[in-house]
């Protein structure tokens, strides 16, 4: 026949240790311990939830650690979660806007709108071509850059050198072999993100400066190329001017273009 014995206390006869159960066995109570204690074998918990952790303090229940899944480690605030370490290790933010403050309480990283990554092109050779009506891509004008999320976007800043007489070219950047961020359809215009001002005297040059921010709903690898073009049979001339004569009016500069990832 089972029995039960009910008691205020235990207190060891002699040395430190008080022993409840069988060994391997489990018991669950509920008890209320001060001080310091030390369990040598660790103690296992219940998963718990953000609403109820595992793990809180005394008077609030609905803050404290918790474990949603394996090899995850969660934190709870008033019942809602508000970070959590995965099974990577990697640290997440679960709410919109949070932010990571220094000692200081000024911010050094904010979920959304944080830079995650940050890739640049920088050609210094010059290049010549002619587009008269077809899409000339300019040589050596391209970055790549693989987005960390679907719900990222990619902020393209380009600033090009360059330099053409007796027409006016158009500038555009295409992505994978999507042209984007250009003007609407209508006719047979064409359609650019931009003119770029033709020079009027071969030993000047001109800056087309270009952002965009660009929304490609991907993880796969993107490049994005710059495309010129115009209506006639004058050239297009990169990081130098048209005459690019040898002496002190001559000029050669550099081109750039700078992808960065946008935490969406």
């Amino acid at each position: 026949m089972a029995s039960s014995l009910r008691v205020n206390s235990i207190i060891p006869s002699s040395g430190t240790n008080v022993a409840i159960g069988t060994a391997g066995g489990t018991v669950t109570y509920a008890a209320s311990v001060s001080g310091i204690s030390t369990f040598s074998n660790g103690i296992i918990v219940s998963a718990g939830s953000a609403s109820a952790p595992s793990i809180s303090p005394s008077g609030d229940s609905n803050t404290g650690i918790f474990f949603p899944s394996a090899d995850t480690i969660a934190f709870a605030e008033g019942g809602v979660e508000a970070a959590r370490f995965d099974s990577s290790g990697n640290l997440q933010l679960p709410t919109a806007g949070t932010s990571i403050l220094n000692s200081s309480g000024r911010k050094i990283l904010n979920q959304t709108g944080s830079i995650l990554q940050v890739v640049q092109t920088v050609k210094t050779d010059t290049f010549t071509g002619v587009a008269n009506g077809t899409a000339l891509s300019v040589t050596g004008m391209s970055a790549s850059i693989t987005p960390s999320s679907t719900s990222n976007k990619i902020l393209i800043i380009a600033h090009i050198m360059y330099s053409s007489t007796g027409t006016t070219y158009g500038g555009w950047f295409r992505r994978s072999g999507v042209d984007i961020g250009i003007g609407d359809a209508s006719g047979s215009k064409q359609r650019v993100a931009t003119g770029m001002a033709l020079a009027t005297d071969t030993n000047q040059s001109n800056t087309f400066i270009y952002s965009f921010l660009d929304t490609p709903s991907t993880t796969s690898s993107l490049t994005y190329q710059l495309f010129v073009n115009n209506d006639n049979g004058q050239t297009f001339y990169l990081n130098r001017s048209v005459a690019d004569q040898d002496n002190s009016t001559g000029k050669r500069g550099i081109s750039t273009i700078t992808l960065l990832e946008v935490s969406g």
